[in-house]
């Protein structure tokens, strides 16, 4: 593709979103929470015993994921369960998980 070929501005607002998105799956807490909801859905209680992580920071964290549009909520009953709604979350949690974790 010659380089006048290439739409600039689309190319601009495109960095910006892929910005935003590496910066909020860039924090450790909110990169495990989406590695545990990337195969199935899960409640708080579930991701507090799974991280080891006190309830009020998962909260926090499940909170900024779905401001962002990364995540999704279905309630049953008393429980509200997490999953995740984006699929770029689902294909790059995917490449890290076969980047770092796969032995």
């Amino acid at each position: 593709m010659a380089i006048d070929t290439i739409d600039t501005e689309a190319m601009a607002r495109s960095a910006e979103e892929a910005a935003r998105f590496l910066k909020t799956i860039g924090n450790p807490k909110r990169m495990l929470i989406l590695c545990y909801l990337v195969n199935c859905e899960r409640n708080v209680m579930e991701l507090e015993q799974l991280l080891d992580v006190r309830q009020s920071s998962i909260s926090q964290e499940l909170a900024q994921l779905r401001r962002s549009g990364m995540v999704s909520t279905r309630r049953r009953r008393r429980n509200i369960y997490y999953r995740i709604s984006d699929p770029k979350v689902e294909a790059i949690i995917g490449a890290v998980h076969k980047a770092f974790c796969s032995s």
